[in-house]
């Protein structure tokens, strides 16, 4: 449920709108709790905000950030003991943000503040110097994006926005490149295959797919989503082209 209050740190129970600032460095190259997968390379890590469930790989051998709001690390490294290693802290007390990796930095994007601000923060971190830089906020700030790399740009697709009455989280079905080598912005065509959040993005063969979600009912007045209304969840599969600036669709989840 996207509506399930209170999200909390890896550090904490339970505690109603929290927003932590913490970070957290996790050294891969030993034993992992959780093994996920194997790469290539035979490592890989990714960061899993839990809400929404978006997950984003991070390339990196030696270490994974763990940044504000729910955010968990799991990891498939050679069997040995790792450990944690504390990093600078989150600029900010933030919720919900989203991240992903390019050119060896770390993005994180998006947030969520009560009582039901989306700020759309945008925030490098470099691991080599352990500092975060403070970039452009999102043109459209919302959360619960899809995200994913590409040649060293960032994809962000859709997303929920404050809805027209409180505690409403409205679909959309914007589409954005950011270029991390000139903090800028560009708007893309929109999905086609409707108003989203909550969808995941990976980059297979040059092409981004966007799949899952939620969005509205069919049929209803609504232009949000709300805790106590029915929300649809969907198989949408999309596949976006940034040689060609198109969309494809694509085979929905069974």
């Amino acid at each position: 449920d996207l509506f399930d209050a209170p999200h909390v740190s890896a550090s904490s129970s339970r505690a109603a709108d929290c927003a932590v600032t913490r970070s957290t460095t996790y050294d891969i190259t030993a034993k992992p709790t959780n093994i996920i997968g194997d790469s290539e390379s035979g490592r890989f890590a990714r960061v899993c905000e839990s809400m929404g469930g978006n997950m984003q790989p991070i390339q990196r051998t030696a270490a994974v950030l763990l940044v504000a709001s729910s955010v968990f690390v799991f990891s498939s490294a050679a069997r040995a003991q790792g450990h944690w290693t504390k990093a600078e802290p989150f600029p900010e007390p933030m919720e919900e943000t989203h991240a992903v990796t390019a050119n060896g930095k770390l993005y994180v994007m998006g947030g969520f503040l009560p009582p039901g601000i989306a700020p759309g923060i945008v925030y490098e971190y470099d691991p080599a110097s352990d500092t975060w830089t403070k970039k452009k906020n999102m043109p459209l700030p919302c959360h619960h994006m899809a995200m994913a790399e590409y040649r060293g740009k960032i994809y962000v697709m859709g997303g929920l926005v404050r809805g027209p009455r409180p505690g409403g989280w409205q679909p959309i079905d914007n589409a954005w490149e950011y270029d991390p080598a000139t903090d800028s912005w560009k708007a893309l065509p929109p999905m086609p295959g409707g108003k989203r959040g909550a969808a995941i993005a990976e980059e297979v063969g040059g092409k981004i797919y966007v799949i899952g979600g939620a969005t509205t009912e069919p049929g209803t007045n609504e232009v949000a989503l709300y805790s106590n209304r029915p929300q649809r969840s969907v198989g949408t599969n999309e596949a976006y082209d940034p040689a060609t600036n198109t969309w494809e669709t694509r085979s929905p989840m069974p």
